[in-house]
């Protein structure tokens, strides 16, 4: 179970922590960034399925040299067509103030692990994903990281869709532009 999230250079956040307990409610005034908390995990969660998924995964994890861990085969490019956490038309939205020099950080703890990623801009379309050098292989290798996000966090009835307010379908940003709190 996931219980603190860190956030760097994400959206509206330049650089914030939220402790999640075992039971969270997320309330908050328009555009303070309730949704940015959720994308930030979803996108963790999606950066870290496509980086995992790669060669360059086990060539990272085989090695302890920092020259592996830091060179330009440790990144996976992924493009803007495979992110489905957040709707987005160009990557540069995603740095807080479009300011892609810095790369977005997301980091996820847990009672046994901690995994930042990094997310580095590459072009409007493509973006590249790396654990942060803080990172250690072993953390990696004992945390058995398989994220099952689970559906009732994420489930928003679309605004976006003006024909069927009222039909529910997974969002935390999946294709939708805007989204309002579930009527349970």
């Amino acid at each position: 179970m996931i219980h603190k999230l860190e956030v760097r250079n994400f959206k509206r956040f330049r650089d914030a922590t939220f402790e999640l307990d075992d039971q969270l409610v997320i309330v908050g005034s328009n555009n303070c960034g309730k949704t940015t908390m959720l994308q930030a995990i979803a996108l963790w969660a999606e950066a870290w399925g496509h980086w995992s998924q790669d060669d360059a995964a086990s060539a990272w994890l085989r090695s302890s040299s920092s020259e592996v861990r830091t060179s330009a085969d440790s990144y996976v490019a992924t493009t803007l067509e495979t992110i489905q956490s957040v709707a987005v038309t160009d990557f540069a939205h995603l740095w807080h103030d479009k300011n892609v020099r810095e790369p977005i950080v997301l980091d996820m703890h847990a009672r046994t692990w901690k995994v930042a990623l990094e997310l580095h801009f590459k072009t409007s379309r493509t973006i590249a994903v790396r654990p942060a050098d803080s990172v250690r292989g072993r953390e990696l290798r004992t945390c058995n990281l398989k994220v099952r996000l689970p559906s009732h966090t994420f489930r928003l009835r679309c605004a976006s869709r003006k024909r069927n307010r009222s039909s529910r379908r997974m969002c935390c940003g999946l294709g939708c532009r805007e989204a309002v709190a579930p009527a349970y």
